[in-house]
């Protein structure tokens, strides 16, 4: 059971580019086995009883497995999100200008996701997890803004089409 959960953690890296698989992913049983894996990692590390082995240590880490992960940086994503918004509802679309005094941060955190998406394209890792990019296209975030207005001047080309 070990080794199929594992299989997948390596799937779930080749489509994403990296292991931080969300406690909200779509595949608990991943999920669930990741939070797991961590909770071995702790009681292996103190010499507790423990599933956990040197030999699935390194197997992880020579995936790219993090052993510590921020919970608060999904909670500042999704804040940036209801953020969105909040923005969507009063203009009827997710553009965010460059320079957007209301709100600085909103603004350069689009700009971040439309950098980010790039990376994702490219296969490249990077925060932009296909859970995140599901959330923002579900809100319909435009991932690329034409370059000639001052909506955000910072927007990547268009390499899906």
């Amino acid at each position: 059971k070990w080794q199929k959960q594992y299989e997948s953690l390596k799937g779930f890296k080749l489509l994403n580019g990296h292991c931080r698989v969300s406690h909200t992913f779509e595949d608990q049983g991943l999920s669930k086995w990741v939070c797991r894996q961590r909770h071995q990692y702790k009681l292996f590390k103190k010499g507790a009883p423990s599933h956990m082995t040197q030999g699935r240590v390194e197997a992880l880490e020579d995936l790219g497995f993090e052993w510590v992960v921020s919970r608060n940086d999904d909670v500042k994503w999704q804040k940036h999100v209801d953020e969105l918004k909040a923005f969507k509802a009063s203009t009827g679309h997710c553009r965010v200008p460059y320079k957007y005094e209301p709100n600085q941060v909103l603004s350069n955190w689009v700009s971040r996701q439309r950098h980010h998406y790039k990376f994702y394209l490219n296969k490249i890792p990077s925060p932009l997890t296909s859970e995140r990019l599901k959330v923002l296209e579900d809100i319909d975030f435009e991932w690329s803004v034409p370059k000639n207005t001052d909506l955000d001047v910072t927007a990547v080309e268009d390499t899906t089409k």
